[in-house]
């Protein structure tokens, strides 16, 4: 049977569409989902890349976020880093009733002012996984103190233009306080701050992307250590800002299931409809199909009471014309 254009079909996919905001895919999905259920004879290859073509828009375009959070006030030792402690200050925020359960970006402003850049060290950290921030900026094997400036108004982000471990290199900006300013990727060396400086210039790096595809509830804890003696930094605020969307892996899911259970029940039916039919013959007329076509008819019983057989009914007519 055709399936026609204005079937009852199209409203679900377009409802399913408009739900997660398929504005501009709308056409595409439509077309692949009218395939899906129409095109009979289609191969489970070509099933498998539509569903996948569904899937992937509905993962790239269901509505995203942004959850903005800033912490300026409750700090422990109303924020002062204790300088030459590598026990260091701590901040733990906790998030909850975030509807949109998927990570995709994260970003986080510091406010720190005071004290000798080079000497700090900074992470977030969120369900057991770490992304330092800061990691003695400017230490390398012929700089073991790292940065003189004092503070940073800055936001780290992982599509920042510049390392912030190497600032001075990119001609960086400073407000009146002294801070640096700008947006900056994640300094992300995830090594200890107290390595030789040498380790530092080779350190493998961590940005924000490692949280991509969490749950963004739960506790967030800024750290903040000053591992050198000289003064005291502080920190006046800091932000976390999350993108999120909802979880797209079950809606995808979803439909690969029911499109791959309705090619199954397809390919089932091609044999299991004719066995049926056959079956349903042999119950109407079960001596139809117990012999060879050819023998059919030779010695049959009569079916019905009084029936008379052909060759008896000839011969009573033979004997009555005087034969």
């Amino acid at each position: 049977m055709a399936c026609k254009r204005g079937s009852a079909r199209r409203p679900l996919i377009i409802a399913i569409a408009q739900e997660c905001h398929l504005s501009l895919a709308l056409p595409t999905v439509y077309v692949c989902a009218h395939k899906l259920a129409c095109r009979s004879l289609m191969k489970s290859e070509a099933l498998t890349r539509c569903v996948g073509l569904v899937a992937m828009f509905l993962s790239a375009t269901c509505h995203a976020a942004l959850y903005e959070n800033t912490y300026s006030s409750g700090f422990t030792g109303n924020g002062v880093i204790p300088d030459a402690n590598v026990n260091g200050w701590s901040d733990t925020r906790n998030l909850s009733s975030i509807p949109d359960v998927s990570i995709t970006s994260v970003t986080v402003a510091l406010n720190i002012s005071g004290g000798y850049n080079g000497d700090l060290y900074a992470y977030l950290s969120h369900d057991g996984i770490l992304v330092p921030l800061l990691n003695r900026v400017g230490v390398t094997s012929g700089n073991p103190f790292g940065y003189s400036e004092t503070g940073f108004n800055i936001t780290l982000s992982s599509s920042g233009a510049n390392d912030i471990h190497f600032y001075n290199s990119f001609s960086p900006s400073f407000n009146g306080n002294g801070q640096v300013t700008g947006t900056w990727q994640p300094d992300g060396r995830n090594i200890n701050p107290l390595s030789t400086p040498a380790n530092f210039d080779s350190a493998s790096r961590v940005n924000f992307g490692a949280y991509n595809g969490d749950n963004p509830n739960g506790n967030w804890t800024l750290f903040i250590a000053d591992v050198s003696g000289g003064a005291e930094s502080q920190i006046s605020s800091w932000s976390l800002n999350i993108t999120a969307v909802p979880e797209p892996v079950n809606l995808a899911l979803g439909i690969f299931a029911a499109a791959s259970l309705g090619w199954g029940f397809f390919k089932a039916r091609k044999k299991l409809v004719p066995a049926l039919l056959r079956q349903s013959a042999r119950c109407v007329n079960p001596h139809t199909t117990s012999q060879p076509k050819q023998n059919r008819g030779a010695g049959r019983t009569p079916s019905t009471a009084g029936e008379t057989p052909t060759a008896t009914r000839r011969q009573s007519v033979d004997v009555a014309r005087g034969r």
